[in-house]
């Protein structure tokens, strides 16, 4: 009992000392921003034993496999952009995959019925995770410290437990009932049944020995051997797909990152499977056909009419580049397309879209999840973005292992009548497949000035990922706002389908008003995604913004 409450009272101290130092717009040599206060203090001491960015991206991503499980995870997978100093960025790849067994079948009922909840909860509704590869060819690019010193954070985190703190405690009330269905997680996020509250000290003994395996092994430790062994046979068990097989054959990729020039910077986003990339390009290419209004209403107008046309392509024209390669994907980046598409747009209307009548890629062919940003003192940048999809994902913990697996077969599509849990309706680009990466809204995104770092940003939250990325960006190099204005500034989101226009909570009512005046069906949501951003400044210091709005972080 006395080492509980010591355990207790020095977890708790240790959460104090994070609060106090993770204030807003600190300005030191170093910086990161993440959701999970934990991970932001270990990324800060990696920096401090002479990591650089990569170094500390990956202990956070481990450690907020243990303290973040809502989204962080070695069980899913997710896109991350590099930029060292004096180096061509990088955009790597590690998305999940379809496993080899995949049946497109399996989703739908005798009367041939798309059964939602099986591409949502369970062992069916998994990929192949990328996680652990992900992390790990990032390091084995450019990583100083030896890759147990970065594991070994999370692994005492998960070893020795961690203060739950009021949010952790909520999801897991939450979702409760999900975790009833499958034993691990009722016995590690339920406390065998017990329930957790804020307070209590999370400890996970078979993650710690999972992470102990991936510090010795590398990825071996995850995708062969024991840890393989185990995700097999629960699954196999279960019903599921997923194999060794599949697990030794999974490959992080590097791939050619997009990248745009708008107004003297250069932006450096994730091309395909990453949907963010293609539709911010789109977006910022059409952008450069208007004077920007200063107000703010038409301001929403024009960017919301260019995400509309934008997210269009989304729907019908993206999927994973490696199966289709008749995808345009060279016309989301062309200028001349964005020209057209802003000639449909109307400044102070509504574009009702009709899909025979739109531009078509291919006559220019010619040319939740959580998201951190990592800078450190050579001004190397990683903005990192991955995910579980839902929270908790599938709800299924791999018997013995710890591991929370994702939910990503639903980002597949299943049909244009069939539209996700986001809304987003997808074309037979996007058709689940064995093997297929599915298609992603995660857009990591660093900004260049003068060829170095000037904003590292991304975000969590369904497609409204792209929405809140590109608002960021502009907010700070269109319209001149500070990082803090710019992330706290009212946010909007429009897909196309559903014909919504979602604004943030805190809209002016006299902009919803007129913005519905102009056309719009308005609909307020608590949040437009919630974004980690930083900020170098001209003296090569970082600041972030609130912590209230946009998660934590650290400047030092």
């Amino acid at each position: 009992m006395k080492k509980y409450f010591y355990q207790k009272s020095k977890q708790f101290f240790i959460l104090l000392l994070i609060i106090a130092f993770t204030s807003p717009l600190f300005s030191y040599e170093a910086g990161i921003s993440a959701d999970e206060p934990l991970s932001v203090l270990a990324g800060k001491r990696i920096i401090e034993k002479g990591g650089n960015a990569v170094d500390a991206a990956v202990t956070i991503g481990f450690v907020m496999a243990v303290t973040y499980p809502q989204a962080g995870n070695i069980g899913g997978g997710g896109f991350m952009i590099i930029k060292m100093k004096d180096k061509e960025p990088v955009f790597i790849d590690y998305r999940e995959t379809a496993p080899s067994k995949f049946d497109l079948k399996a989703f739908f009922d005798e009367k041939g019925n798309f059964v939602r909840t099986r591409s949502l909860y369970g062992y069916l509704a998994s990929g192949v995770p990328g996680t652990v590869k992900g992390l790990y060819k990032a390091w084995k690019m450019y990583g100083k410290l030896e890759w147990k010193t970065l594991i070994q954070p999370a692994i005492e985190l998960a070893e020795n437990g961690f203060i739950i703190r009021p949010y952790l405690a909520k999801s897991f009330k939450r979702y409760e009932k999900l975790f009833r269905y499958f034993p691990d997680s009722e016995k590690i996020f339920l406390n065998n049944g017990k329930g957790y509250i804020a307070g209590d000290i999370l400890i996970q003994p078979e993650l710690a020995h999972t992470l102990k395996l991936i510090a010795e092994k590398g990825p071996d430790g995850f995708y062969k051997g024991e840890t393989a062994d185990k995700i097999e046979k629960d699954f196999t068990s279960h019903g599921g797909w997923i194999t060794k097989k599949d697990l030794q054959n999974y490959k992080a990729i590097i791939r050619k990152p997009v990248i745009v020039n708008y107004k003297g910077y250069k932006i450096i986003l994730p091309s395909l499977p990453s949907s963010g990339g293609p539709v911010i390009a789109e977006i910022l290419n059409i952008f450069k056909n208007f004077k920007i209004p200063k107000d703010d209403v038409s301001y929403y107008n024009l960017l919301a009419e260019a995400m509309k046309v934008s997210f269009f392509d989304r729907s019908y024209y993206m999927g994973d580049s490696d199966f289709h390669k008749d995808l345009p994907s060279k016309a989301f980046l062309n200028p001349n397309y964005a020209n057209e598409k802003a000639k449909l747009i109307k400044i102070g209307k509504v574009l009702k879209i009709e899909k025979e009548k739109m531009p078509t890629p291919f006559n220019f062919e010619k040319n939740n999840t959580t998201h951190f940003s990592v800078v450190d003192r050579e001004g190397n940048a990683v903005s990192n973005t991955y995910t579980l999809n839902s929270i908790f994902g599938s709800g299924v913990i791999a018997k013995g292992t710890g591991i929370i697996m994702n939910n990503e077969i639903d980002d597949f599509g299943f049909g244009e009548k069939n539209a996700n849990q986001f809304g987003l309706i997808t074309s037979k680009y996007n058709l689940a497949g064995p093997g297929k990466r599915m298609l992603s809204s995660m857009s990591p995104a660093i900004v260049l000035k003068d060829g170095i770092p000037y904003i590292i940003s991304g975000a969590a939250g369904g497609p409204k990922i792209i929405s809140a990325t590109i608002q960021i960006i502009l907010n700070i190099v269109e319209r001149g706002m500070g990082l803090k204005k710019a992330a706290e500034y009212p946010r909007i989101h429009h897909q196309y389908l559903p014909d919504i226009l979602f604004v943030d909570k805190n809209m002016p009512e006299n902009y919803v008003k007129e913005l519905e005046k102009i056309g719009y069906k308005v609909k307020r949501r608590n949040s437009i995604a919630v974004a980690n951003s930083i900020l170098i400044k001209k003296d090569k210091t970082y600041t972030k913004p609130d912590r209230k709005k946009v998660g934590y972080g650290v400047s030092f």
